[in-house]
């Protein structure tokens, strides 16, 4: 018999999930006049099987609405600050992850480092399941990744790279360390931000861009979907959003 002092993840959430209920089915109709409209860009919502986007609007710190150019205009009013993203790329904010008790919680760049020297210890009969990425995601594992910083670099954007390509930094597996496990880019930003949301409980409102969730956005020069993937780690990071307002801004050389 289940011990009733004992709850499941899902009946902790709903708790907290039931008093908002109200609030985001208030933000997912037509909202008010926006406070920032962003147009013009590349949206990777997070949202699976959501047709691309290229505009989203906020509202105090939360997303308002996310779509095409025209509609998010149309949302607009004479108060409203309307930002052109020049094409560039736009994703739910990075959640570094570091957790053990709910899913995989895994950290891509230990794969590309510690791959250099593992067989001596691990020998090569049990390489095959180490940092599996893809064994663990075909097995429908919600896989996580972080960083494990300050043990390894804190850069997200070094860590999907390793992720995707697997190869070790000294240059030894231009293929791919155990390249059987390598992992598509939409698969490594899932774990940076969805899945990553999920494990932290805050799923309800952090790890994709659609209307309800608090505005943490993040604004790259390069299209992380379709760039090589020897190019992601140098991709430049152009606008920060963190709940609803620019905290970080390139300023052209």
């Amino acid at each position: 018999m289940r011990n009733p002092a004992v709850i499941t993840r899902r009946q902790f959430v709903a708790t907290g999930v039931t008093a908002l209920v109200a609030g985001r089915a208030c933000m997912r109709s037509t909202p008010a006049e926006l406070d920032v409209a962003y147009v013009n860009g590349r949206i990777w919502t997070g949202v699976s099987g959501a047709p691309p986007q290229t505009a989203f609007g906020t509202i105090g710190d939360r997303i308002a609405a996310v779509g095409d150019d025209a509609r998010i205009r149309a949302l607009a009013g004479r108060k409203t600050q309307v930002i052109d993203l020049g094409g560039a790329f736009v994703m739910p904010g990075f959640v570094d992850n570091h957790t053990h008790f709910l899913r995989a919680s895994m950290q891509p760049y230990h794969a590309i480092d510690d791959g250099r020297w593992a067989v001596t210890p691990l020998g090569p009969d049990r390489l095959a399941g180490s940092w599996a990425f893809r064994s663990l995601l075909d097995a429908r594992v919600r896989v996580t990744f972080g960083s494990d910083w300050p043990v390894a670099p804190i850069g997200p954007l070094q860590g999907v790279e390793a992720a995707v390509l697997r190869r070790t930094i000294d240059g030894a597996n231009p293929d791919g360390w155990v390249p059987a496990q390598r992992i598509r880019v939409e698969e490594a930003l899932t774990a940076y931000t969805v899945n990553n949301a999920y494990a932290g409980f805050q799923d309800d409102r952090l790890g994709r861009i659609e209307p309800g969730f608090l505005a943490d956005v993040v604004v790259l020069d390069t299209d992380l979907l379709t760039t090589p993937a020897d190019r992601i780690s140098h991709a430049k990071v152009l606008r920060t959003i963190v709940n609803g307002a620019s905290r970080f801004v390139d300023s052209p050389a």
